[in-house]
């Protein structure tokens, strides 16, 4: 009996001594949870180019007219051009300076330079796809192509054909499924597949069709090659990317090129010189459907653009 009531005791002693433990790891834990900061939010990206000064971006260095470097070895280009008017316009926003930072990217890099946070935004020949969506952000379009073919008119396509694709782009994967005959040969850029087309090695080469005919005129013998059809097999939106969850840096970017393009449409003479000089002079287009395009768009964001003026949802009269 008497064991009995010592170990009865022991246990008690043990139980209070734990109680006592798990009650202090409590409170310690309710205290460092209350000590804690109460705003743990992640920074916003206006936030992150607010502290740094700087908006990074990607473009690529080949994408004639959108975005390359030139003979001094100077970033030039539509796209370029566009993006120093969204630097301008974060600088009105934010009410300080900040540096635009133009880092290289490729087809088969730019995407994952967005998700990774190498660069804050992608503005080149970016196609906005719904796949795409999944992994970023899109701005609104600012241009309209679809995929082509550069091929030489002498060489006669029969049944069997070489078709140069670029490595992951919209327009390889459409290829790949609309000439299921033809033989593919992958290049890492628009450059190197005009080599072999020129070679002889391939007997066309596919991309987007302002690419290609950029290219075409570029060329020494510029009417010994043609892009065809006269109609894109697709359409493709050139739109910048952006990392998914940042409202306030789209929402500048559509700003900017919604006032760019009103700008164009308005005959502001700016804006008329970015369009004539890279789409008149360094390239040589028709501009209309590019107008209209630029249309179409304003219009849409007017129509999905929420009315001030209409109550908010679930409210009653």
């Amino acid at each position: 009996m008497c064991c009995a009531k010592l170990r009865l005791r022991t246990v008690l002693k043990i139980f209070s001594w734990t109680s006592l433990i798990l009650i202090s790891g409590s409170i310690f834990l309710a205290n460092a949870q209350a000590e804690a900061p109460a705003d743990a939010s992640v920074e916003s990206m206006l936030e992150k180019v607010a502290r740094t000064g700087k908006l990074v971006a990607g473009v690529p260095t080949d994408a004639l007219p959108f975005a390359y470097r030139n003979q001094a070895g100077e970033w030039s280009g539509y796209s370029v051009d566009l993006l120093e008017r969204i630097q301008a316009q974060l600088r009105q926003q934010l009410r300080r300076p900040v540096e635009l930072e133009l880092v290289p990217v490729t087809s088969a890099n730019r995407l994952a330079m967005v998700t990774e946070g190498t660069v804050d935004i992608v503005c080149g020949t970016v196609s906005a796809t719904r796949s795409r969506a999944l992994d970023v952000e899109f701005s609104l379009g600012y241009f309209i192509t679809g995929t082509q073919l550069l091929v030489n008119p002498a060489s006669r396509l029969g049944n069997q054909f070489t078709i140069g694709v670029i490595a992951a782009t919209t327009n390889q994967q459409f290829v790949r499924q609309r000439f299921p005959i033809a033989l593919f040969v992958e290049f890492e850029n628009r450059a190197a597949g005009l080599a072999a087309l020129e070679q002889g090695r391939i007997d066309a080469l596919a991309s987007d069709g302002i690419l290609l005919e950029a290219m075409r005129q570029t060329l020494p013998e510029a009417e010994s090659f043609e892009v065809v059809p006269d109609q894109p097999y697709t359409e493709e939106e050139y739109a910048c990317a952006m990392p998914r969850n940042t409202p306030d840096l789209q929402q500048a970017v559509d700003e900017s090129l919604l006032t760019f393009m009103q700008g164009v449409l308005n005959g502001n003479p700016a804006d008329l010189q970015v369009l004539d000089t890279w789409f008149g002079t360094v390239v040589s287009i028709d501009q209309q459907p590019l107008l209209d395009y630029f249309q179409r768009q304003i219009y849409r964001h007017r129509q999905s653009a929420p009315d001030p003026e209409s109550p908010p949802a679930g409210s009653s009269f």
